[in-house]
């Protein structure tokens, strides 16, 4: 979760990057326009096969003349959509890390939150069938209860200056795996890399993840 340029894309990004060893990696780009990240950083989805990579919502400023064959539009037993596509993308792997970003795009196009977490619903039902995992993109750090139910991780993404310097504030605030000794983290993004942040008492210092 986070508001507009903390970071919440290139973070999924790199969680995808540690997961793609371990099985099928997919990113639904909702709110993100595939060509725009194509344009500004390729090497973003140079982690993901091609074909695992879905424009699913048509940009409102591109004609959808022009992009009507990014849309992967397909029914699913009165699903939302999308679950063909997961579905599909399942039968050819065991093991699939899937990113939705946003569920807030999702919940326009349902036009009701009773909708979207019905969606959730379907896509956790989905998730225990054929072995998926989901990293849901939020733009509201807002508490949603009904939702956040579903979750069993929540991290909080929040943009602050330190020593004059933009980082991103990173703070785990669910976890049902391991309780939270550790929520805090600052990172930095590089090259669109994240890029973690260490401060002492005279400096400001960093490393990979």
């Amino acid at each position: 979760k986070g508001e507009p340029g903390t970071g919440k894309t290139t973070f999924a990004f790199t969680l995808l990057r540690s997961l793609k060893p371990h099985g099928n990696i997919a990113y639904f780009a909702a709110r993100e326009e595939l060509r725009k990240i194509e344009l500004y950083a390729p090497e973003l989805l140079q982690e993901i096969p091609g074909e695992y990579i879905f424009q699913i919502k048509n940009p409102r400023h591109i004609s959808i003349v022009k992009n009507r064959n990014a849309i992967k539009y397909l029914s699913f037993e009165g699903k939302h959509p999308l679950m063909r596509t997961i579905f599909d993308i399942c039968n050819i792997s065991d093991r699939v890390f899937v990113v939705i970003d946003s569920i807030d795009a999702i919940r326009e196009e349902l036009k009701s939150n009773e909708l979207l977490v019905d969606f959730i619903k379907d896509l956790t039902e989905l998730g225990i069938l054929k072995n998926v995992s989901y990293i849901l993109i939020s733009e509201s750090s807002r508490v949603d209860t009904k939702l956040d139910y579903f979750a069993d991780v929540i991290i909080l993404l929040k943009r602050r200056y330190v020593q004059n310097r933009l980082v991103r504030e990173l703070q785990i605030v669910k976890n049902k795996f391991n309780p939270i000794f550790k929520s805090f983290l600052l990172f930095t993004i590089i090259n669109h890399r994240v890029i973690i942040v260490h401060l002492d008492k005279k400096r400001i210092f960093t490393s990979d993840i």
